[in-house]
């Protein structure tokens, strides 16, 4: 339902009216770590955009650093720090039916490389919003107001069958209506 939401913002960025889904690519386990769901063409460059859909709206991002986690052993990086090549991370929460978009490169700086994910909180388990996560996932649970101004990130909701700007103020107001 996230990925549905989030197409046409994805139609719009791409040169092309379907972005191509790495999940149908030979070798789509490395394409998804590294690149991301989707690949688009802009200008005739490439990149990478990672889809991530939460049910509930909580006002904190999920910043996953592991991923296949089990106690005292961490199989693999998570997102954050394995998607690379990704350039734009869209978080959809569908309660409020609300996107989140944010560059990826940025929001691994301000999170590793300038060492703020530690002043917040690290979550075990995440699961996700289907409930067909199976593995258990690590990160840091992130207020999003806490991001809006040092990353850059946009907010929009869904509303009449369109995706509008609007303010983080707009989103915390109708989850609590």
């Amino acid at each position: 339902r996230g990925v549905e939401i989030v197409l046409p913002l994805l139609r719009e960025w791409g040169d092309f009216k379907k972005p191509l889904d790495t999940s149908s690519f030979e070798n789509s386990e490395v394409w998804q770590r590294t690149q991301g769901d989707f690949i688009i063409t802009t200008r005739g460059r490439l990149f990478g955009v990672e889809v991530k859909t939460e049910a509930k709206y909580t006002g904190n991002l999920f910043a996953e650093t592991y991923s296949n986690a089990f106690p005292d052993q961490y199989e693999r990086h998570g997102w954050l720090k394995t998607e690379t090549g990704a350039l734009v991370y869209l978080n959809v929460f569908l309660d409020v039916a609300a996107v989140f978009q944010m560059r990826l490169p940025r929001l691994r700086e301000w999170c590793i490389v300038e060492g703020n994910a530690k002043r917040f909180p690290v979550v075990v388990p995440h699961r996700s919003a289907n409930g067909e996560q199976r593995n258990i996932t690590l990160g840091h649970c992130i207020p999003l107001a806490a991001i809006i101004e040092p990353v850059g990130v946009v907010c929009y909701r869904l509303i009449e069958g369109k995706l509008k700007r609007c303010e983080l103020h707009e989103i915390e107001r109708s989850r609590s209506a």
